[in-house]
């Protein structure tokens, strides 16, 4: 076999946290089909090679992917193939599952069969346009829910879609929910994408916390959320360095890549 054994946001991968002992931060999107699967970005970066996005394939598609097939543990990315950086791109979906051992991007119904509940999870909802709310926002929502609202397990979820968040506080305000925010540009990102950095539509969603970029714990709006009753949660740290540095801003941390001593 090439790559590693249980890359992430692989089933492999949540049974080794599972047995670790460590909580889980996971990502869904919907597949072309309308399957929920977990999957970090609306790039198919399980396998970044094929530049493809998830929404745009079906799970069949997806599920011949290799994750990481060429990657060492611990790497962000794998290494693109020829032509996959091309518009269109030049590399396809493998019309055939490769043969021998490999992990896939999973159905999250798997993936919670797989927690059965040994693990905290943070579940969050992810969209390829965050300054949209269409048919396919809402579905992902009602389908990603029905799956957690049968899953015997602790979660919350989050979003750094407003509407998202918005979303659980009108139809199910009980599930503790999360605005994942980071320090946006106006110049560069847009009004509506620099809005949502400033967590400017925290006071009609209200997040129970605010998942901040680690670099932005000193701002106005992570105090401010704090003022509001939200707790300050960094996002990703990925070193004890980094750890320390935004430790007295935050009450809480999403980490990888390394295991901290205890906070």
């Amino acid at each position: 076999m090439t790559g590693p054994i249980a890359p992430e946001n692989s089933l492999a991968a949540f049974a080794a946290a599972c047995e670790a002992g460590y909580g889980i931060e996971l990502d869904v999107q919907l597949t072309l089909d309308g399957q929920v699967v977990v999957s970090m970005t609306p790039i198919c970066c399980a396998w970044p090679a094929i530049r493809a996005a998830s929404k745009d394939l079906t799970y069949d598609e997806l599920a011949r992917i290799p994750l990481f097939p060429n990657g060492e543990s611990g790497d962000l990315k794998a290494e693109p193939l020829p032509g996959a950086d091309a518009n269109p791109p030049l590399v396809v979906t493998p019309s055939a599952a490769p043969k021998g051992y490999y992990q896939h991007v999973p159905l999250f119904s798997d993936v919670l069969d797989v927690v059965a509940g040994r693990a905290p999870l943070i579940v969050e909802y992810k969209f390829s346009n965050n300054r949209a709310w269409d048919e396919r926002s809402e579905e992902l929502m009602e389908k990603g829910h029905a799956l957690l609202e049968a899953y015997d397990g602790p979660y919350v979820i989050e979003s750094f879609h407003p509407g998202a968040v918005n979303w659980y506080k009108e139809h199910h305000p009980e599930v503790c929910r999360g605005q994942l925010s980071w320090p946006a540009k106006l110049s560069k990102n847009g009004a509506a994408e620099w809005a949502a950095g400033l967590l400017a539509f925290d006071w009609l969603s209200r997040p129970d916390f605010v998942a901040y970029d680690w670099t932005g714990g000193a701002s106005p709006q992570v105090k401010l959320a704090r003022s509001m009753g939200a707790m300050p949660v960094s996002w990703t740290v990925r070193s004890s360095d980094e750890l320390a540095q935004c430790a007295p801003y935050f009450d809480r941390h999403i980490f990888e890549a390394f295991v901290p001593d205890a906070v």
